[in-house]
């Protein structure tokens, strides 16, 4: 075995593993995020489909792979690597883990949205077959480029080899986001009731969580491919690529457990409608003896179908989408 080469006199050996070990904690930390989701989803939901049980399942088990290989970067750079350049510049198995890898999720997230756009209005089969193309395409070149970083062994070397696999797969991702984000939109706001207000705030509240959650997924693409390119002959753009995957995996749990809180407001809005129509026909009964109390005992009937725990998943669903959208 060859002597490990020792950092370089005056060497600013954090410019190269600050971008390693902040990717990799932020993946941990989404990756935990991403459990409890699955957790809240397996309590809220045991009657789904057995297809969408599947796809959180089959997303939850291979997120599960990519934090092992994850962790087995961080061992050989940090651990095994210590103090030793080569062991830095080499990029062990990320480049199936990220790339690779991140590239498939998104391409299943992007199929299972345009599956939502499909079953919203088929008339959109012309968008969804724009989509698919550009989403395959951008798996595709990023597996050609894992390849091809995995045979170079060099993270800069590997990068900048094929530069056109980094730029299709990036572009490629957002375009796919921000089509979907603005089918979705266009698409629930044109169902939106006038005359409806519970309605109209129950879309909304989908079109918020669809343009933010996809906006986000954009974003880091775009953001990865500018640091890419500002910062080149670096590997400071395997930072927020390492964290892309488990956003797409977030973000397609966040559209399961969504329900969640849409049901408990209609469960609310049923409880806050009889509770006037009950108050309203004792008023007519009998405005001054049975007024107070009577609606005090309907109150506590039938405010239970929002139970406790239900709430308390409801709570932790929207702290987690929050944590997610601002990561």
């Amino acid at each position: 075995m060859s002597a490990p080469i020792p950092v370089p006199p005056n060497f600013n050996i954090a410019s190269v593993t600050a971008p390693l070990l902040f990717g990799g904690l932020f993946n941990f930390m989404l990756y935990g995020v991403l459990v409890v989701q699955v957790y809240i989803y397996q309590i809220s939901f045991p009657k789904d489909k057995l297809f969408m049980k599947a796809l959180v399942y089959g997303v939850l088990v291979f997120e599960t792979i990519q934090s092992a290989l994850c962790t087995a970067d961080l061992y050989y750079w940090f651990s095994v690597g210590f103090g030793d350049m080569r062991h830095l510049a080499n990029p062990y198995v990320s480049p199936f883990d990220t790339p690779m890898m991140s590239s498939l999720i998104s391409l299943t997230v992007q199929a299972w949205f345009c599956y939502r756009i499909w079953v919203l209005n088929r008339k959109y089969l012309w968008l969804i077959l724009v989509i698919i193309p550009i989403s395959v395409v951008q798996a595709v070149f990023a597996i050609m480029g894992a390849v091809n970083g995995h045979r170079i062994g060099d993270f800069i070397l590997g990068a900048q080899s094929r530069v056109y696999n980094v730029h299709v797969w990036l572009i490629g991702n957002a375009v796919a986001d921000i089509l979907i984000a603005g089918a979705m939109s266009h698409l629930l706001l044109s169902a939106r009731q006038t005359d409806n207000h519970y309605t109209n705030s129950v879309l909304t509240r989908i079109v918020r969580l669809t343009v933010e959650t996809n906006a986000l997924t954009a974003g880091f693409a775009l953001f990865s491919l500018i640091i890419f390119k500002a910062a080149a002959g670096t590997n400071w753009f395997t930072a927020p690529t390492i964290v892309m995957e488990k956003l797409y995996s977030n973000t397609l749990l966040l559209t399961f457990n969504n329900r969640l809180l849409l049901r408990n407001a209609s469960s609310s809005q049923q409880s806050s409608s009889t509770n006037t129509t009950i108050f309203a026909l004792n008023e007519q009964r009998s405005p001054s003896r049975f007024q107070f109390s009577t609606n005090k005992s309907s109150t506590l009937r039938d405010v239970n179908p929002v139970r406790f725990d239900t709430m308390g998943v409801s709570a932790m669903s929207l702290i987690l989408s929050w944590a997610v959208r601002f990561v």
